[in-house]
């Protein structure tokens, strides 16, 4: 069968303000702080359905246009069209999914990805070009799934899809999680140019950089995330000779110098992440690598593994300087474990990337200055302020109206646009704490120094300038804002 795997047209200033992303004329191109990285979610289920015997063909929408889609489908006979909805992305493309529908109306379309997992059944009551929605782990659903049309055999089987019956819409019961990811075959990255791709701003330190998952699921209960809600106690690892079976294969098949880790702890496995670190020294790969980490679970002797075997940047949640605040997002951490942390990553040279957001419900003003202070002291090489986000199928979102009110459904999800704001504090004061910290912290002569001081590469130089204009343009946006 043939089957098209893609992610809709989208513009970066659907989700960031045009200070911070601007379209350039050259789509190979990105403007200021966001970069693109490959879908490895959909090219994981494009590599299971090769493996099934399929053709798949591949299109990212921060590329491929609308024409682009319907080029594809008839030049190639597309018999099966699987699209990744993130919220914004679900927000965004309804009315691409039903001229996609009028001009093939015999192809089917699936949509699958972090929507669908929470809003499965709204996505066919919502867009009637929709005729299936996948929730879960997405390789084995779409592998049965593209089975199931091929032999038109019986839908009502396919576990964790929902599908049109008529003019009923049903569910199936879930799939379950994967546990054996070492069964899973490596993403096919030969459907793309990964020389266009580049993490976001911050995020990398070589070119070319390219991303990885070794783990699946979390155990923590953030009421922010929507991770935990299909995943929950369901923390999956890839061994390590398999991460580095894969890390090795990026570097001498692909020429990737960098990678980026999507696991949402690398060091939760305390011995799984020790004996990756010494496979990769083992093997004496040269590639580096980044990813996130809890301050809670990283200690001195595995900082300094990690930085032996390459890793150059750890994300470190902060969230909030203050600690009725970390309790309200069922954090499990207290601010003197994200200080040693931080502290931990500066004192073996490993650079620390921390995310501080407002809104958070119950925080006051005053509390959103109090945790800038934080930030400043601790002083990390990148810090990005943002606002909470209300996504769907989490726990804040359940809680939302007790606790402040969302300005409509997209911009609430968005950490960009102060979109839910907390009854303790107005939206102008939300929109000044962000302002403020951006100024406080990045102008500061002791950050200055130190950015001066680690400044190693062309490519560190590029993203300092980079960050600069967007920071320039952040203030140039805030006085038009207020004149």
């Amino acid at each position: 069968m043939r089957v098209l795997l893609a992610i809709p047209p989208y513009d970066f200033r659907d989700f960031y303000p045009e200070y911070m992303a601007r379209k350039t004329a050259d789509r190979s191109r990105f403007g200021l702080i966001p970069g693109a990285t490959p879908p490895i979610g959909l090219l994981l289920i494009a590599a299971v359905l090769r493996e099934a015997g399929h053709d798949v063909f591949f299109l990212d929408g921060v590329y491929a246009t609308e024409e682009d889609f319907q080029r594809v489908m008839a030049v190639h006979g597309i018999e099966l069209v699987g699209l990744l909805m993130m919220g914004y992305g679900w927000n965004t493309s309804q009315s691409f999914l039903l001229r996609l529908k009028e001009r093939f109306p015999d192809v089917p379309i699936a949509v699958g990805g972090p929507w669908p997992d929470v809003m499965q059944r709204e996505c066919l009551e919502q867009n009637p070009a929709v005729d299936f929605a996948a929730a879960g782990d997405g390789e084995y659903i779409m592998r049965d799934l593209v089975a199931c049309v091929e032999r038109k055999g019986d839908l009502s089987a396919v576990r964790g899809i929902a599908w049109r019956d008529g003019d009923v819409v049903r569910v199936n019961p879930k799939a379950a999680l994967i546990y054996d990811l070492d069964a899973l075959p490596f993403p096919a990255r030969d459907l793309v140019d990964m020389s266009k791709y580049a993490p976001s701003i911050g995020h990398y330190h070589r070119l070319p950089a390219t991303t990885m998952m070794g783990q699946r699921g979390c155990k923590h209960e953030c009421i922010f995330c929507h991770t935990n809600t299909w995943m929950r106690h369901g923390e999956r690892y890839r061994s390590a000779v398999n991460v580095v079976d894969e890390m090795q294969e990026l570097e001498e098949k692909y020429g990737v110098r960098d990678i980026l880790f999507w696991d949402n702890n690398l060091t939760e496995d305390y011995d799984g992440i020790h004996t990756r670190c010494e496979e990769i020294l083992r093997r004496g790969l040269s590639v580096i690598w980044s990813g996130n980490t809890r301050s809670d679970t990283l200690d001195l002797p595995t900082a300094r593994l990690l930085k032996r075997a390459g890793c150059w940047k750890l994300l470190i949640g902060i969230e909030s300087g203050v600690q009725k605040n970390l309790d309200t997002l069922k954090k499990g951490e207290t601010l003197e474990q994200i200080e040693r942390g931080v502290r931990i990553c500066q004192q073996v040279g490993i650079r620390v990337f921390a995310t501080v957001m407002f809104g958070i419900p119950g925080e006051t003003y005053e509390e959103g200055l109090q945790t800038i202070e934080f930030a400043k002291k601790l002083n990390a090489d990148y810090t990005k302020f943002f606002t909470i986000g209300v996504h769907p199928g989490t726990a804040l979102h359940d809680m939302a109206d007790r606790y402040g009110t969302c300005l409509g459904h997209a911009q609430s999800q968005s950490h960009q646009s102060s979109g839910f704001v907390p009854n303790t504090m107005s939206k102008a004061q939300l929109d000044e704490l962000i302002h403020r910290a951006n100024r406080s912290f990045y102008m500061r002569p002791a950050y200055i120094a130190m950015k001066l001081r680690t400044m190693r590469s062309p490519t560190d130089l590029y993203q300092n300038v980079v960050g600069f204009r967007a920071y320039s343009r952040a203030v140039f946006a805030e006085r038009a804002a207020r004149a």
